[in-house]
């Protein structure tokens, strides 16, 4: 299935069961935790194939469900969709945010592609307790600050957080570059349509300009993962010149607790505890999905009065299941802690203004500009008045 390109699995834990989606049928089984199989949920609606029918329905806790509706057959290149939670036994539904129905480089009248030149915000992530929903939101044409919101299975916000973020322009050269591919992907279909009499765009160039949502920034973030803990782990945009995208972990209050710079040619896919679940493929192009364990072998952070976790490869059960174990692949492993080979830091500080209480985090490499400041749904601090100045460096 995962080198299958018509169909996907989508899998989570929701207390003691365990969820498997099949993609584009959006059919759901149900699992107990010994693997017996519960029941399976059957999705009367449309199969989610093609652009104007992509759609998500995925299960949350007690009967709950997070949907985002298709687009449909319309005039408009993109429309903006809800991202809304409700009963799946019913169409009620509360909406949390809006995103557009495609975020991919999309022609109008000509295609779509699996192409883009940086994430098109709001992204989300399902709380794997299935209790709620993440939703990390903020402007693309200045990407300064980062709003990430918690809701619950009933759409209430129960945390909101603010993360500042380094603002990193995308060169000229480089949006040429992101320019010259997306014609070349189009060319051939523009070219077919236009010969068969269909409406397409006068300039190609042009129509490539409006549909890859070229910014002026990268966007912040690309990726973002929860764990039951009520961790976030925030994958900073790895952009093709020089800047290399670390996971920066948060705790539950929202404080960050250390960096990973994840081995080449690994995805982290999910974490749990001092687990993390990956994905990568081999010389041959096939895919396996590898377990590493986070191990604490010396202190790094004073102020949490831990050590700093370094990563090595868990082998699989008893039973042999879960995890295919790879060999060690020179340059991948231990992934590293700290700050990155550019020399970025992690400073967590106390932060003045009317929010006394709140710490700022910084996060990338101006210590001047990027900040979290936590906040629950009434905007009062979590974070405690007093806090000692800490620093993780490249060496912990």
């Amino acid at each position: 299935p995962l080198s299958h390109p018509d169909c996907r699995w989508l899998l989570t834990l929701i207390v003691a069961l365990q969820w498997v989606q099949n993609w584009p049928m959006l059919h759901t089984s149900f699992f107990d935790s010994a693997g017996i199989h519960v029941k399976t949920e059957a999705d009367h609606g449309m199969p989610s194939a093609g652009p104007g029918m992509w759609r998500t329905s995925v299960p949350l806790a007690g009967g709950r469900g997070f949907d985002i509706p298709a687009a449909g057959n319309h005039d408009k290149a993109r429309v903006r969709l809800p991202m809304t939670v409700g009963s799946r036994s019913d169409e009620a539904r509360d909406t949390l945010a809006f995103r557009f129905d495609v975020t991919s480089m999309s022609v109008a009248g000509v295609g779509v592609w699996t192409f883009r030149a940086t994430v098109t915000p709001p992204i989300h992530q399902l709380d794997p307790a299935g209790s709620g929903v993440v939703i990390a939101d903020w402007v693309p044409d200045r990407p300064g600050t980062v709003t990430i919101r918690r809701f619950d299975e009933y759409g209430r916000l129960t945390r909101e957080s603010t993360i500042g973020a380094e603002l990193r322009p995308i060169p000229s050269s480089v949006k040429r570059e992101f320019i010259e591919e997306g014609m070349k992907k189009a060319k051939g279909p523009y070219e077919s349509a236009r010969r068969s009499g269909q409406q397409v765009p006068g300039s190609l160039r042009a129509a490539i300009e409006e549909g890859l949502l070229l910014p002026d920034h990268y966007a912040p973030i690309e990726g973002m993962l929860v764990t039951r803990a009520g961790r976030m782990w925030l994958r900073e945009t790895t952009t093709p010149d020089v800047h290399e995208g670390q996971w920066v972990v948060l705790g539950p209050d929202g404080e960050a607790e250390f960096r990973v710079s994840p081995p080449e040619g690994v995805t982290f896919r999910a974490i749990d505890g001092d687990r993390v679940w990956a994905t990568s493929t081999n010389e041959l192009d096939v895919p396996f999905i590898v377990l590493y364990e986070l191990a604490r072998p010396g202190e790094c952070n004073p102020r949490r009065n831990r050590p700093s976790p370094q990563l090595r490869r868990q082998p699989p059960d008893h039973h042999g299941r879960h995890v295919q174990l790879v060999p060690s692949i020179p340059g991948r492993n231990p992934i590293r802690y700290g700050s990155s080979s550019m020399g970025s830091s992690l400073m967590v500080q106390p932060s003045p203004g009317p929010h006394s209480g709140a710490s700022d985090v910084v996060m990338g490499m101006s210590a001047e500009s990027d900040r979290v400041v936590s906040r629950d749904s009434g905007g009062e601090s979590q974070a405690a008045s007093a806090r000692a100045r800490a620093r993780l460096s490249a060496d912990c």
